[in-house]
């Protein structure tokens, strides 16, 4: 059985950003999460987006957020949670075909998608607390022109507290 995946959502009081990640990461290592965006589509119906990115620390330390999506396959690069990196921790690998991509910016540099990229989350980290953040606005937009790795279901509301009943 494959562990449970990471669902934070705390919202910053003082601040337009969610926090995505407390702590910051360990270099070399990945974070599978799924991510809740709520949002309202043009026919007016309230859908949560359940949003698959992770977020990668290099052996350079810096930090990178993408959306768990292939561009030449289409779906997840991992089998396993957590799993990103390649043997030499110096590329994300999609375990699906063996392409190979930067850390950095998401470029592919081996394998069947060379020229194409992963879609990156654009994310800020809180020198302070090494927490990683993520505007709303960001994720919206990942959610509309990224690859489609969301799981979408309608928010409902029960205005009547009842619930249940049928005609």
């Amino acid at each position: 059985m494959l562990a449970p995946r990471l669902t934070l959502t705390r919202q910053l009081a003082t601040s337009p950003l969610r926090v995505l990640l407390s702590g910051g990461l360990e270099p070399q290592t990945a974070q599978e999460l799924t991510v809740p965006v709520e949002t309202t589509l043009a026919e007016g119906t309230r859908v949560v987006r359940k949003l698959e990115v992770f977020i990668v620390r290099g052996e350079d330390e810096k930090l990178a957020a993408y959306e768990n999506y292939c561009p030449h396959a289409g779906g997840p690069l991992n089998w396993l949670p957590d799993k990103f990196l390649s043997r030499s921790k110096r590329h994300l690998l999609c375990t699906r075909h063996g392409a190979h991509f930067a850390i950095h910016d998401g470029a592919c540099v081996r394998g069947p998608c060379v020229g194409s990229s992963l879609n990156p989350l654009p994310i800020t980290v809180d020198a302070e607390t090494g927490d990683v953040c993520v505007t709303e606005q960001s994720l919206l937009d990942l959610c509309a022109n990224g690859g489609g790795a969301f799981i979408e279901e309608e928010v409902t509301c029960d205005s009547t507290g009842g619930g249940g009943g049928g005609s």
